[in-house]
């Protein structure tokens, strides 16, 4: 007992004492949960050296007496007022006073308080006797505890506006209720508890900060969504956007130079796809069925090459019981009374199997495709260089992302596209069936990608394997491909023409045009989407060779029962062409399909009623005869649509000996404003009539089949709104 020890301190009764200097002490003590923090340096315990946040109990000895335990031991050392310490210590935490006393080198944290309470003189964020008189603290308001209580006051520590209550961050300024979000940062500024990851919220995060959402500015754009056919954009992040044509074939548009250029089908032709074409063919005599309950071909009425006597289908093609698979890779198509039906309920979507290499070969004469070579094939399914493909499905294989014998589904086959998209947009390169080609291996045609029935290495990219081109089986089936330029999307030109002062006079002669003109001619491609469209909506229909104006659900106007189309149009054999400007688009099984190479080709046998229909459908509308005179002679010195000048380099007119009569739009150049085929190709629909009492309209711009003189742009001619012609369609403006 040194330094004339005078003075016992003593925590307790959950108060906590700080002690950094005054008399010495002969001891201190903490019992009841209470706590001494002993500020100063050089502190040690039977001269074992203390740090800052040390306990006392950690260094004393344990006395157990009865109902008293505590921990004893000395400590020394110097407070920070430079007091030296050499003082008995116990801490009364144990036995049945355990608890959370203990005397503690260091100094108390200092609270941070985010409310103001009355009486806290202090500001330690507590309301108590020490707020009056230093002595043994006695919490009686705790607003960490009871942040609801009347006398605790929220304040706003950071000055924002938002105090504490309403603020998730009342120590940054910054952050607050409705503050400007800056995403991708990790801190929730707005305090709306929402992912900083998800900046279009839609509840997916973006893919670049480990999500699912490829593109996080549009809400309508993550993976899963509902994809939207033949718009340019990705909806459901799969990497392609949906594209739709022909009787609904989905395609892959592929650019592998060398290798193979053009449209694959996504998916293997289906029993649905098979059933229709044999429906097809049966009703243009291109096919016959058998006693023997085959499919033959036949020479029938349809431009494309058959295989008379052939066999193409096998109706009662048995299944086989392997692999896990009961009736696997079964017939699923039967004939009855003159029509063919997938007569098993939920096998449309599964591929078609027992079909022939003559019977694939004969479904693409028909619809103006071919079978890829195995060449081809093997080029699109191994993807690219620089991303090499093992397998169909990627760099290894496995029962969840291909259909081979491991996979053991209990039909053998599965419906297309049930185990992903792989490599350029593709599913089932890997498995689920065997694929015809078109290349041939001496008295045989060679097969790709392997089958539900085969092991793993069957679908490597690089086997092959190979069948008599009459031969079918439960594990063959094939999918499509087209040499096909990209459809060409509505493209626009924004234009502010005021008009031509022809005789100087300071006023226009004829009105400008201010607004946006389609760059291109009407396709055939975007017009077939249009009747597809308006057929499903109810606003068209079908009458014999003619599609014609219904009141569907589409809010744009309708013409009911006027002529809008003409499906069986005929060419004309005239200025170095051959049924040049038919009709091109036609209509089977419920779907308008493009003849094959003329998607980009402008529509023909198009009528007024035609055109406007499809304005009003999706909110444009026809130029007038002066508002496309405008936009033709450019700046008022263009004598044609193409310039001063015109010649068979620069637009379509008679002369320019084309086998189809029109050419795809945009072959003849850019010019004036940026638009193409002002002048020749087709002529062009206006709005403006011609003479009201016999519904004739004023048409501009010449075309393939007239001499270049109608191709000037002041020239017109004319049709009767309800008729169509083989040299006449529209461009539109809005």
């Amino acid at each position: 007992m040194s330094g004339g020890l005078v003075t016992q301190l003593a925590a307790d009764d959950n108060s906590i004492v700080s002690m950094s200097g005054g008399e010495a002490l002969f001891q201190i003590s903490a019992s009841v949960n209470g706590i001494i923090y002993l500020d100063g340096t050089g502190f040690a315990v039977d001269e074992t050296p203390l740090v800052e946040g040390d306990k006392l109990s950690n260094y004393g000895a344990l006395i157990e007496n009865g109902d008293y335990d505590y921990y004893d031991g000395r400590i020394t050392g110097t407070l920070a007022d430079g007091t030296a310490l050499d003082t008995q210590f116990r801490v009364y935490n144990a036995g049945q006073y355990a608890g959370t006393a203990d005397i503690i080198i260091g100094t108390p944290p200092v609270p941070v308080c985010h409310y103001k309470l009355m009486y806290d003189l202090n500001n330690d964020c507590r309301a108590d006797l020490a707020d009056l008189a230093l002595l043994s603290q006695v919490w009686l308001i705790d607003c960490s505890v009871d942040p609801g209580h009347a006398e605790c006051i929220p304040l706003d520590i950071d000055g924002d506006g938002f105090n504490a209550n309403l603020d998730c961050d009342d120590s940054n300024p910054n952050i607050y209720p409705d503050a400007e979000e800056i995403w991708y940062d990790g801190i929730n500024q707005n305090c709306d508890d929402e992912s900083d990851y998800d900046q279009d919220q839609d509840g997916f995060d973006s893919v670049s900060h480990g999500g699912t959402d490829c593109d996080d500015t549009n809400p309508t754009i993550y993976l899963g969504a509902t994809e939207i056919a033949n718009d340019g954009i990705d909806q459901d992040c799969d990497g392609f956007d949906l594209e739709v044509s022909s009787g609904g074939m989905v395609w892959s548009s592929i650019d592998e130079p060398g290798e193979f250029v053009g449209d694959m089908s996504k998916y293997e032709v289906t029993n649905a796809k098979y059933c229709q074409f044999l429906n097809d063919a049966f009703g243009s005599g291109d096919i016959t069925v058998g006693l023997d309950d085959f499919v033959y071909g036949a020479d029938g009425f349809n431009t494309g090459a058959d295989f008379v006597g052939d066999v193409y289908y096998d109706l009662i093609g048995p299944g086989y019981t392997y692999s896990g698979a009961t009736n696997g890779g079964a017939a699923r198509i039967s004939y009855d009374g003159g029509v063919f039906t997938v007569d098993d309920a939920g096998f449309e979507d599964h591929p078609v199997t027992y079909v022939s290499w003559y019977g694939a070969t004969a479904y693409c004469n028909y619809y103006g495709y071919r079978l890829p070579t195995e060449w081809e094939w093997q080029a699109v399914a191994d993807h690219t260089e620089a991303d090499p493909y093992d397998y169909g499905c990627g760099t290894d294989i496995d029962s969840i992302i291909a259909n081979y014998s491991d996979s053991t589904h209990p039909d053998g086959t599965a419906a297309v596209g049930d185990f992903g998209v792989y490599g350029y947009g593709l599913s089932d390169m890997a498995g689920n069936v065997w694929e015809w080609t078109s290349s041939v291996s001496g008295i045989y045609r060679i097969v790709r990608g392997g089958s539900w029935y085969n092991a793993d290495y069957y679908c490597d990219v690089t086997h092959r394997s190979s069948y008599s081109p009459s031969g079918t089986a439960g594990t063959v089936g094939f999918r499509v491909c087209r040499d096909s330029a990209p459809i060409i999307p509505m493209t626009w030109v924004s234009i502010d023409d005021p008009g031509v002062d022809d005789d100087g006079d300071g006023t226009p002669d004829h009105e400008g045009f201010t607004g946006e003109m389609s760059k291109y001619e009407t396709t055939n491609a975007q017009y077939c989407e249009f009747l597809n469209a308006a057929l499903a909506s109810g606003d068209a229909y079908v009458d014999g060779n003619y599609v014609k104006g219904s009141n569907g659900s589409n809010v744009g106007s309708d013409f009911v029962d006027e002529t809008y189309c003409r499906l069986d149009g005929p060419g004309y054999t005239d200025n170095g062409a051959t049924n040049g400007g038919a009709a091109r688009i036609n209509y089977s099984g419920g779907f308008f399909t493009v003849d094959n190479g003329f998607d980009n080709h402008p529509l023909t046998y198009v009528s007024w009623y035609g055109s406007t229909a499809f304005c009003n459908y999706y909110g444009y509308r026809l130029p007038t005869e002066w508002e496309w005179q405008a936009v033709a002679d450019y700046d008022g010195t263009f004598t044609y649509g193409c310039g001063t000048s015109i010649n068979n380099s620069i637009a379509n007119y008679q002369g320019s000996t084309h086998p189809d009569g029109t050419t795809v739009v945009g072959s003849f150049g850019t010019h004036g404003y940026g638009m193409c085929d002002m002048a020749g190709n087709v002529w062009e629909w206006t709005s403006s009539f011609l003479d009201p009492t016999y519904d004739s309209r004023i048409t501009c711009g010449g075309c393939w089949d007239f001499p270049f003189d109608y191709c000037t742009v002041s020239n017109w001619y004319y049709g009767y709104s309800d008729s169509t012609y083989n040299y006449l369609s529209f461009r539109v403006c809005r």
